[in-house]
């Protein structure tokens, strides 16, 4: 039989790219940008989708810092690339911990901000609550393969709890 599409958006999750500081301003970053959204397009097709379907690729980013200055570079490039921060006062997103615990050990989730394209919809100041959480699933089924989920069901309920109290979310810079 046919594959039946999935509800909510093909999401890529663009993870640990790391460009040498001699190649960083080459266009290597782009790139590195360009192939996941050529992936989710092919993904969209097989899944019968095809052209209509949304697509976003989401990236997960410390925010800027004055001591930090390798940050902005990188966030500068994501901005002009069409990406978008999720505001992180009303989407407080956390990437699981993927230390290996000791026994009665607490996780301690790394915040970070969701910085994303929405593709065709670059322009858009706003994302509903539902897509945004589709993205955040999207992205822990990726860590769920190996993460316990006694470390990321948490997370998993924290992003229930901020995407069920808001209908909307803004999308700013980057670099704000």
């Amino acid at each position: 039989p046919p594959r039946r599409p999935r509800p909510g958006p093909v999401v890529v999750h663009l993870s640990h790219a790391f460009v040498v500081p001699g190649e960083r301003g080459s266009g290597l970053a782009a790139w590195l940008r360009a192939l996941p959204l050529a992936a989710a397009r092919r993904v969209a097709r097989a899944t019968g989708r095809g052209a209509e379907a949304e697509i976003v690729l989401v990236a997960e980013m410390e925010p800027p810092d004055p001591a930090r200055p390798a940050r902005l570079p990188r966030l500068r490039s994501y901005q002009r690339a069409g990406f978008l921060l999720v505001d992180p006062l009303a989407a407080p997103y956390a990437q699981p911990d993927f230390r290996e615990l000791a026994p009665g050990e607490a996780p301690r989730p790394i915040p970070l901000g969701l910085v994303l394209r929405r593709v065709g919809r670059e322009h858009e100041t706003l994302m509903p609550a539902a897509e945004l959480a589709a993205v955040v699933e999207a992205i822990y089924a990726v860590y769920a393969v190996h993460v316990a989920a006694a470390v990321l069901d948490p997370l998993r309920e924290e992003a229930a709890f901020w995407t069920a109290r808001t209908p909307t979310f803004r999308l700013l810079p980057p670099t704000a």
